[in-house]
């Protein structure tokens, strides 16, 4: 039986973390019950090696990867394929829900749809406001196609039942895969380190609900020669890059920023080992990668004090109000001045970490989701 695993917004970060991975499972693990189409965009090409093997085939799409045309992908081109190519069911780790009746496993990963409320909305141009309502609206619309759904914390299913109805959600946290773990004997440093400062790294591209402009207003109120703020962002991401970093030199703030530019994948372990901690007042996720990936690392994490951040990290996190650049200043010479507290929450942090499944369990979840519905197709 044929099964179709859309990845076709899988081209950068998480999304990219898991859509190769679960290629590796599936070339590793050959269920001779399925044959799988991996729908993918064609950024992840020099990151595989085969493009087909004994139970899976890689189909690479540039046009219909691309953000503008998703909502024809979505209701148009995908349902063609999965029906062209007469599969039972989809694992879908795309963005919106695909306009087909077949099985659909729906991982969700969007979470201004549940977050209508947030302030992130008032923040985005004009452009960007309208292209995320109707991807919200397209969503809604088409919920009723989904037999089951993924999420990755607890304060996301509680929202997916709460603002879109959605009563049955498998709640099943992204692995974070062991290569992200620092080697002390091999890892280099990200950055040139001063002694006697504190370096906390925003790993994040650039996106608005990020709210990364915050930290130019909590960087006078730190001492630069104790606390300096490391960023990873790259001027071809946004518009809002360029000015955020003009900014940082109109305002004389150089001493207290570090700005790395794009970073890799496989070079994050050296960014979260040269940090001394995560500072990250985001406004919404649907999970957080970089929290699991800093605890993983026996780091200190500072975050926004919203649901989505403690479902994720419970009592690991130092918390503060993202809004509020005072809070977040008083929060940070707190923590660094609470040795005790800091241990505390990074013992607690490894626990959390420790609590994750592997990507193996990760993957046949989602095995044993298509045969549930085959098998339930079967008898109906």
């Amino acid at each position: 039986m044929n099964v179709l695993i859309n990845g076709l917004n899988s081209k950068v970060g998480g999304g990219k973390s898991i859509i190769l991975n679960f290629i590796d499972y599936i070339e590793g693990n050959r269920n001779k019950d399925y044959f799988y189409f991996i729908l993918v965009p064609p950024e992840i090409k020099k990151n595989v090696i085969t493009l087909s093997g004994e139970n899976y085939k890689l189909i690479f799409c540039s046009l219909w990867s691309k953000t503008l045309l998703s909502p024809i992908s979505y209701f148009l081109y995908i349902p063609y394929l999965a029906k062209k190519l007469n599969v039972r069911a989809i694992i879908n780790l795309g963005d919106l829900i695909i306009n087909t009746k077949i099985n659909q496993i729906y991982l969700f990963d969007w979470a201004y749809v549940v977050y209508p409320e947030s302030p992130v909305w008032s923040m985005m141009r004009f452009k960007e406001y309208t292209a995320k309502k109707i991807k919200a609206f397209i969503i809604k619309l088409n919920v009723n196609n989904l037999n089951a759904v993924i999420c990755q914390s607890d304060a996301m299913a509680l929202r997916l039942k709460s603002k879109l109805g959605l009563e049955d959600c498998t709640t099943f946290p992204n692995p974070v895969p062991s290569s992200i773990i620092y080697d002390k004997k091999v890892t280099k440093s990200a950055f040139k380190r001063e002694d006697g400062v504190i370096y906390l790294t925003y790993l994040t591209r650039y996106y608005v609900h990020k709210n990364i402009e915050i930290l130019l207003d909590v960087a006078p109120l730190l001492d630069s020669n104790k606390f300096k703020f490391v960023l990873t962002l790259s001027e071809k991401e946004h518009p809002n890059v360029v000015t955020l970093l003009k900014k940082i030199s109109d305002k004389g703030l150089q001493d207290s920023f570090i700005n790395l530019g794009e970073i890799d994948y496989k070079c994050v372990p050296n960014v979260i080992s040269s940090s001394d901690g995560l500072i990250m007042p985001t406004l919404l996720e649907s999970y957080g990668l970089p929290y699991v990936e800093f605890m993983a690392n026996s780091k200190t994490v500072l975050t926004s004090d919203l649901d989505f951040s403690r479902s994720v990290c419970k009592s690991a996190a130092f918390y503060f109000d993202p809004a509020d650049p005072e809070c977040i200043a008083s929060t940070i010479r707190h923590a660094f001045n609470s040795k005790s507290e800091i241990d505390s929450k990074i013992l607690i942090g490894t626990k959390v970490y420790n609590r994750l499944s592997n990507w193996d369990d990760y993957f046949q979840m989602y095995i044993n989701k298509v045969d549930e519905l085959i098998s339930r197709d079967k008898y109906e």
